[in-house]
This record gives structure tokens, sequence and C-alpha cells, in this order.
């Protein structure tokens, strides 16, 4: 994103300040999925703790 840039340095700035305190890292990710249920690509075989089931379904708004 653009301001992933920014933050990095990789984008002109045009105007105004970018203030960064500390380091800044950035760890690219590849989105995956298995070819089997939701249920399974979230619990990973492991055993269905139906709370934290229902807290990923709705973080990720799959209800």
């Amino acid at each position: 994103s653009s301001l992933l840039s920014a933050l990095l340095g990789e984008l002109q700035k045009v105007e105004g300040d970018i203030a960064v305190k500390g380091s800044v890292a950035y760890v690219r990710q590849q989105a995956w999925i298995q070819n089997a249920s939701v249920e399974n690509n979230i619990t990973f075989g492991e055993g269905m703790n139906a709370r934290w089931y229902n807290e990923v379904i709705a973080a990720c708004a799959l209800q």
C-alpha cells in the first residue's frame, strides 16, 4: 500500500511530514488456504475449541 511504501521511505513525499520513532519492519505474507473445509482451515485438524473458532469466524466476517 502507499502508506507502507511511505513509511519505508520508498514513496516520494510531495508535502507534509513523516515521523517514525524507532525502527520499522515489514514481513510479506503469502495468503493461502488448504483444499479443505473452512473449519479445517481454522483448526488445522486440531481439536475444536468452539469459543476460539467462533471468534475467528467473526474476525474474518464469515458468519
